[in-house]
C-alpha cells in the first residue's frame, strides 16, 4: 500500500505542469511560504499528493527528487527496524525513523508564525539566495522568536524554483546546514 503512495506522489509530481511561474526570486519564495501546507510536509505525517501537488510547483527537480528518495528511505526503515521487546519486560522499544518529523523548510522544527522576504542576493549560474525572517509571537510569559533562512533559487525550464534551503544555526558555532544535505543522509539500515 506504502509503494502504491509513493507511486501516486512520483506520477503527480513528475507530470506537474507549472502554472505557478513567479516574477522574481523573492515571489517565488514569498508565494511559497504563504502556500506551504503547514502541519503536513513539517509535522511528521505522510506526504500526501494534495500537499506534494501545492508544494511541487515551487520546488527543482532535483528537490523534489530527494524529497521522494528520503519518503522512500523513511518508508522502509521499518521492515528493516521491528519493534523489539523492551529491557527486563519493560514496554516494546520502536526505534524513530529518518524524517519521521516530516520535511520542513525552516530550520525551526516547530513551523513559523509569520515570515518576510528581506533581501535577495545574486550568485552565480542563474542562482539567488532569498534570506527569510520567520518568527512566532509567544505567550505573555516568553519572547518572540526570530531566525532567518535562505532559499536558494535557480532558474529551471525558464521559470524560478526552489533547489534548496540553508538553514540557520540556533547554537553559537553549530554550522548551517542545507535541506538537501539533511534529505541525503542514510543512517544504517543494520538491526542493532
Amino acid at each position: 500500500m506504502k509503494s502504491i503512495g509513493i507511486t501516486i506522489i512520483a506520477i503527480a509530481l513528475s507530470t506537474l505542469a507549472c502554472d505557478k511561474p513567479a516574477g522574481t526570486p523573492a515571489t517565488l519564495v514569498h508565494d511559497f511560504y504563504t502556500a506551504f501546507p503547514a502541519g503536513v510536509l513539517d509535522s511528521g505525517s505522510e506526504p500526501t499528493e494534495v500537499a506534494m501537488r501545492r508544494v511541487a510547483p515551487y520546488l527543482s527537480l532535483r528537490l523534489r527528487g530527494l524529497i521522494l528518495d528520503a519518503v522512500a528511505y523513511r518508508e522502509s526503515w521499518g521492515c528493516h527496524h521491528p519493534p523489539r521487546p523492551g529491557v527486563n519486560g519493560g514496554p516494546w522499544e520502536i526505534d524513530k525513523p529518518p524524517f519521521a518529523e516530516g520535511f520542513g523548510f525552516t530550520s525551526n522544527d516547530e513551523g513559523f508564525g509569520h515570515f518576510t522576504v528581506s533581501r535577495t542576493v545574486p550568485g552565480p549560474n542563474d542562482t539567488w539566495k532569498v534570506s527569510v525572517r520567520f518568527g512566532y509571537a509567544c505567550t505573555p510569559r516568553c519572547s518572540p522568536y526570530e531566525w532567518e533562512d535562505t532559499a536558494i533559487v535557480k532558474l529551471e525550464q525558464h521559470r524560478y524554483v526552489i533547489d534548496d534551503v540553508l538553514f540557520a544555526s540556533h547554537d553559537p558555532g553549530e554550522p548551517q546546514v542545507l535541506l538537501s544535505t539533511g534529505l541525503q543522509q542514510r543512517p544504517s539500515l543494520l538491526i542493532r
